[in-house]
């Protein structure tokens, strides 16, 4: 790829960092779209991209834009735990491991448009206007958008990281048929942190999509219900009450699963343009 065409495609990146409040790194970028305009040699060039991922890892567990901010333990268990996959996955000479430049490019504007619509949302709701109850609903119906929309995918790529991690080839096929609840069985079995699974709560997920839920006006609290049936044809009731901290804290933890797959697949697609400048 000549160096003209890779400065075009990085030209898209600083944003989305920006976006997600992380300038330094947003910044990191820029430095490399110039290096490259200067034609530099390729060690210079490594050493400011290994600037850029360094960066990424100091900044990412402390937001300073965004829905949720601050420093948040489970953001940075989450990224340390996915890092270090993607991290054995590279060492074992997986070279490319994102796809092609074009659905890279979707995949990631897809993502930074729903963090960017998920953020709006969250930061109305935290106005004083809503009654807790109306609060209640808006996250709620939010954090199950969240479930149909991304987590499903970014716990299989997570997952696709681990196995390419073993060096263990991956049918995408199969990964895709994968349910979520085997690739938990996989994490455990492995003895891998399960931060990345704390904010998923299938009943939860069923009853908002059933409506199945009510509010407590008397301890300000939702009660959510959901009736299934077990593999033996035997309905089961599972009823549990939170409070809005507590489904706001559910929200969070899968948007720090998705900044985390995010960034990371980011950083991992600007790595293969500087590969690409090697190349040159």
């Amino acid at each position: 790829m000549e160096p003209v065409s890779i400065i075009v495609h990085l030209s898209k990146w600083p944003k989305v960092f920006f976006d997600l409040g992380m300038d330094q790194s947003a910044l990191s970028i820029i430095d490399l779209q110039v290096a490259i305009s200067k034609n530099v040699k390729f060690q210079i060039l490594a050493s400011l991209y290994s600037k850029f991922e360094n960066t990424i890892y100091q900044e990412f567990p402390i937001k300073t834009r965004g829905a949720f901010l601050g420093y948040n333990d489970h953001r940075r268990r989450c990224f340390d735990l996915v890092s270090n996959l993607l991290g054995k996955t590279v060492k074992n000479n997986f070279q490319n491991l994102s796809t092609s430049i074009e659905e890279s490019e979707s995949i990631i504007a897809r993502r930074t448009t729903a963090l960017k619509n998920w953020g709006i949302l969250i930061n109305l709701l935290k106005k004083p206007q809503p009654t807790i109850e109306e609060k209640f609903l808006g996250f709620s119906f939010l954090y199950m958008s969240k479930v149909e929309g991304f987590f499903e995918e970014d716990i299989r790529i997570c997952y696709s990281w681990a196995r390419l991690a073993e060096n263990t080839f991956v049918d995408m096929n199969e990964m895709e048929q994968t349910k979520i609840s085997e690739i938990q069985d996989y994490f455990r079995k492995n003895q891998m942190d399960m931060c990345i699974f704390e904010g998923w709560n299938t009943h939860l997920r069923n009853s908002i999509a059933h409506f199945s839920f009510i509010y407590d006006a008397k301890d300000n609290t939702m009660n959510f219900e959901d009736r299934y049936w077990d593999s033996h044809k035997k309905l089961h009731l599972w009823n549990e009450r939170f409070t809005l901290n507590q489904i706001i804290e559910f929200n969070q933890k899968l948007v720090n699963v998705n900044e985390t797959v995010t960034v990371l697949y980011a950083m991992l697609f600007i790595r293969d343009f500087c590969f690409a400048y090697k190349k040159n």
